[in-house]
């Protein structure tokens, strides 16, 4: 990514930014990720950087997060995500959106027609950067990437046509849209003392997305 990006806010999109008001576009907090999530070029520490974004929905219990939701899949995140930014007509640095297209091979369908073994294109919410010294991970919500090999459940949602995601499937409400899964021994104390990193998440607060988890475990885990 460009040194001196810049973030446009726009109403339509799911990842507004605010520029020129004095207000924080994103919230920057630097510390160093597990060999999971690196992105570090040796000796520098990896930022994460967060985008205020606005959600017309976000579901706080399972069932509307399964009303809302046109797919409901258990997959295994495979290698070869790929950050896509999404910049302003006729710019280069003038950021309006991003995701990072991820391969996920589907072991279990709940809801919608995927077959096991079916390998599908999903769009997280999140962009990694890397510039020289300037590396870290822009995110929206506490979402952060999900971890290569790992088998999660998704809540996802059709990607919009005429648009360079069209055909493939977005984690529409964020972190919420994603739980791992858990062995069967991991109770509801278990998953309380669980802390971010090993939910990939980022630090602010997960008691919901907790809730949300126990609810998902319990029905599809």
């Amino acid at each position: 990514m460009k040194k001196g990006i810049k973030l446009l806010c726009c109403g339509l999109l799911l990842c507004s930014f605010l520029i020129g008001s004095g207000m924080t576009c994103f919230r920057e907090t630097e510390k160093e990720l597990d060999n999971r999530q690196a992105v570090a070029t040796e000796g520098h520490p990896v930022k994460t950087m967060k985008v205020e974004s606005l959600l017309s929905v976000n579901p706080d219990n399972l069932e509307d997060l399964e009303t809302y939701s046109d797919y409901i899949v258990k997959g295994i995140v495979l290698d070869g995500s790929e950050s896509i930014p999404i910049y302003a007509e006729g710019s280069d640095d003038l950021l309006m959106s991003f995701t990072t297209v991820t391969p996920l091979q589907i072991t279990q369908t709940y809801k919608g027609d995927f077959k096991e073994g079916e390998c599908i294109d999903i769009c997280e919410k999140y962009m990694k950067i890397d510039s020289g010294n300037n590396t870290g991970i822009l995110h929206c919500g506490n979402y952060m990437p999900s971890t290569v090999g790992e088998e999660y459940i998704f809540f996802l949602r059709d990607c919009p046509e005429d648009t360079v995601w069209e055909g493939k499937y977005s984690v529409s409400y964020f972190e919420r849209s994603r739980y791992p899964v858990l062995p069967q021994s991991y109770g509801t104390m278990s998953i309380d003392k669980m802390s971010n990193e090993e939910l990939d998440l980022d630090d602010e607060d997960a008691t919901i997305y907790k809730h949300l988890l126990k609810e998902v475990m319990e029905k599809y885990g």
